[in-house]
């Protein structure tokens, strides 16, 4: 189960991470990886003619601008703060994955890859008063983390080292760990060799995180159950899909030689059909991916090649018309991505 560090980077990419109440949860948490949606919009990062900037799209001026504060500032330049907000302090290490937001602060996850150091840090919602809150990973990639309850749940994976003390790749030693918001203390909530451990969400207070196996060649995704107050671990449900994250109480999932998408409750194990869904003539069903706001990401391959995206909002039962990457669904519009990342709406 080696993987290289590219390949963490996309398995990244991948994760969900959103914290705006609505008809997609229920729940104050986020998830890192997509753009951070608060009430008022959405922080995310853009690939400017300049560099990587962090901008904020407003959502009663519908404007995507920089996140900075500087009058004047032509956001072309080092002074500016949605430049400077995307490294820690001298560059060494950098914001990969859009800032998160939860409970009226802004978090980013400062990495540097090639030495496997992560830390975290927060701001005022308008990107001034950037702190150091925690260096949360040593030797290591931070796979995913979660918001709740005043605390961050992450899953960091070790990294080998050659005999020069250099990173070869990721050596599937996996930690579940807890950082206490508070006291920024922490603790290992899970330790496993060859078990991938990925956060999919919260309900009813309870976190929940997905282990992943390989049985005989095959890989096993297991919805699991973290009990706080007696921790313990509950097995939930096993799944055609694990890079799907919890939706409310469910967990979507799709069957390829079905052609059905169903629902998986957590709080009673049973299930339901959602809807049909069967690609275009031609095309197959690579991967699904559902966010925690009620999108389902469906990668098409044609020909065994992957060729693009398929988006369904879950909660209406209907696949998403457009050509954007749908990110956020909100009084019945969507907001979408174009390939520089700048958001606009449907």
């Amino acid at each position: 189960m080696k993987k290289v560090i590219a390949v963490c980077c996309l398995l990244l990419a991948l994760c969900g991470c959103q914290s705006a109440k609505n008809e997609g949860k229920s729940e104050d948490y986020a998830n890192m990886g997509f753009p951070g949606i608060s009430e008022d919009g959405i922080y995310h990062l853009v690939k400017t003619d300049f560099a990587n900037e962090v901008y904020f799209y407003d959502f009663k001026t519908d404007k995507d601008v920089p996140l900075c504060s500087k009058v004047n500032c032509n956001h072309q330049n080092e002074d500016c703060d949605a430049y400077r907000l995307t490294f820690y302090k001298d560059e060494d290490q950098t914001l990969h994955l859009p800032p998160i937001y939860y409970q009226n602060k802004i978090y980013y996850l400062y990495e540097n890859l090639q030495k496997g150091k992560t830390t975290l840090c927060s701001s005022n919602v308008d990107g001034t008063d950037l702190k150091k809150i925690a260096d949360i990973a040593e030797m290591a990639v931070v796979d995913n983390a979660t918001f709740f309850d005043q605390k961050v749940w992450y899953t960091e994976n070790a990294f080998d080292v050659d005999d020069k003390g250099n990173i070869i790749s990721t050596s599937n030693h996996f930690k579940l760990m807890c950082l206490d918001l508070n006291n920024h203390k922490t603790e290992i909530i899970k330790e496993s060799d060859d078990e991938m451990l990925l956060g999919r969400g919260v309900y009813d207070h309870q976190y929940y995180f997905m282990d992943v196996n390989s049985v005989d060649g095959k890989s096993v995704n297991e919805l699991v159950k973290y009990h706080e107050d007696n921790q313990t671990f509950e097995s939930i449900y096993q799944c055609e899909s694990g890079n799907s994250f919890l939706i409310n109480k469910y967990y979507y999932d799709y069957d390829k030689e079905a052609g059905k998408i169903f629902r998986m409750d957590v709080s009673d194990q049973s299930k339901s059909n959602v809807m049909d869904y069967q690609p275009e003539k031609g095309y197959e069903v690579f991967s699904v991916q559902t966010d925690d706001q009620g999108i389902m990401t469906v990668v098409l391959k044609k020909d065994n090649q992957v060729v693009g995206e398929s988006y369904i909002d879950l909660l209406s039962e209907k696949v998403i018309s457009g050509t954007g990457r749908v990110i956020y669904l909100k009084d019945g519009a969507y907001y979408c991505l174009n390939d520089k990342g700048l958001i606009y709406k449907e």
